[in-house]
């Protein structure tokens, strides 16, 4: 081998070091994030609202063939 396109031994150590470095920071970084999640929540109930339906009768009743199903579920 050609001793001119070798990677000297001194750059593999700074790479070594630096690598060991980058993993240190970063283990530390993530190790001293709080492990508590907190979720705020208000207190009182559930804010009040408002619920409409209109069925409107058509101008010209049509016949239809087709048939259908409604259905409403309120599940508290």
């Amino acid at each position: 081998m050609d001793k001119d396109n070798d990677i000297s031994k001194r750059t593999v150590l700074v790479l070594l070091v630096l690598t060991l470095i980058v993993s240190v920071v970063g283990t530390w970084t993530i190790l001293s994030q709080p492990t508590t999640i907190y979720k705020t929540m208000e207190l009182g109930g559930p804010a009040p609202g408002r619920v409409s339906l209109s069925i409107n009768a058509p101008t010209v009743p049509q016949m239809s063939n087709e048939a259908g199903k409604v259905s409403i579920n309120i599940m508290k």
